[in-house]
Parts: structure tokens; sequence; C-alpha cells
């Protein structure tokens, strides 16, 4: 199976059988209709989540997300590779080549991903980081942590403000940890519910 995950893109000219399982938006709001036609909420009373059967996948077996503009929401579709020759091009992957491993999957730690998770509600906070790191959501399992602000700040610092000390003396990260920041809080609880 391993080999195959590439080949989802080109599933479309190769189906043979396929099933859907919908991921329809449960609370739709129409406040950005002008722009996107609406958007799904998650609030915390409920918040759509996606399919994680990709992990139940046998040979000869794809798996495709699709959203679309007619309503598709992450909706999951499984399709069984067809071994029947066909008319059109055909691609090979040759799985016993490989150049790079893929270690994961993720996002970063930013002073603004910070910000906003801290603004919501404990347990909308709490469904927010399960949505990235959790086996039922999108199973991140790394992310980076800028060393210092980025564009992404509402300030400039680094974590050593004094120049020249090369034996970095004046070296902390108090600017990523309460109350300047709940970026050191957030990466822990990132890490206890993300899959090991």
């Amino acid at each position: 199976m391993k080999g195959l995950a590439p080949a989802a893109v080109l599933a479309s000219s190769l189906l043979l059988i396929s099933y859907r399982v919908s991921a329809r938006c449960f609370s739709w709001s129409s406040l950005y209709d002008d722009r996107l036609e609406g958007i799904c909420v998650c609030n915390v009373t409920h918040c759509d989540s996606i399919v994680g059967d990709h992990s139940k996948l046998k040979m000869g077996q794809v798996g495709i997300y699709t959203t679309s503009k007619a309503g598709d929401r992450l909706t999951y579709m499984v399709a069984n590779l067809d071994s029947l020759p066909v008319d059109e091009p055909t691609f090979y992957i040759d799985v016993t080549t490989q150049f790079q491993t893929m270690l994961g999957f993720g996002g970063a730690f930013t002073d603004a991903a910070d910000i906003n998770l801290y603004k919501l509600a404990p347990k909308l906070q709490d469904l927010a980081l399960d949505q990235y790191f959790s086996k039922a959501g999108l199973q991140y399992n790394m992310a980076r942590v800028p060393i210092g602000s980025t564009d992404f700040s509402t300030r400039t610092y680094t974590y050593n403000q004094k120049a020249d000390d090369f034996a970095m003396t004046n070296y902390t990260i108090a600017s990523d940890k309460a109350p300047n920041s709940n970026k050191i809080n957030m990466i822990h609880r990132a890490l206890k519910i993300g899959p090991t």
C-alpha cells in the first residue's frame, strides 16, 4: 500500500468500484455568503471532523478526500484500482526506488496560532487542537517552532536580546511562556494529544 498513496490523484482514471462517506457540514453559517458561499462553523456545541478511514485501506485501494463548491467538505471516497488495461496513459510507481523519506505532516506554532487559539473558550481550544493532532483529526505529528518573532508576531523579540552574547548567557524563551505568550503551553497540549 505504501506505493499506492501517490496514485490517489490518478484514481479517477482507474476506478473500478468506489464508495463515499459524507462529510457534510452540520453547523453551516451564511456569514460569508457573499465571498465563500458560507462556511462550516466549529463551536463548543459541535465541530465537524474528517473521516479517518484512510488508515483501513487495503492493498489496491486509494482514499480520496474532496472539497468542492458544490458542497463536499472533505468527503471521503475509497476507490479500488482496476487491474484491467486502460486506453489512457499508464503511470508506473516503482516502490523499490526511494529518494526520500516522508517524516510526517504538520504546521507551525506561531504567535498568531497562539493568539487565535487562546481567544477561544477552553473547550473549543481542545476541539481545535484535536482537529489537528488527534487520531480522529488530521494526525499532525510534527510542527516547527520559530526561533524568535516572525511576521505573524505582534511584537519584535529574540531569545537573546543582548548583542554579541556568544556564550548565550542571556538566552531565554520567556517570551514564549505565560504571561507573554501561551505558545509553550500549546506545544505541551499538542504533544499530549498527538499520535505516537
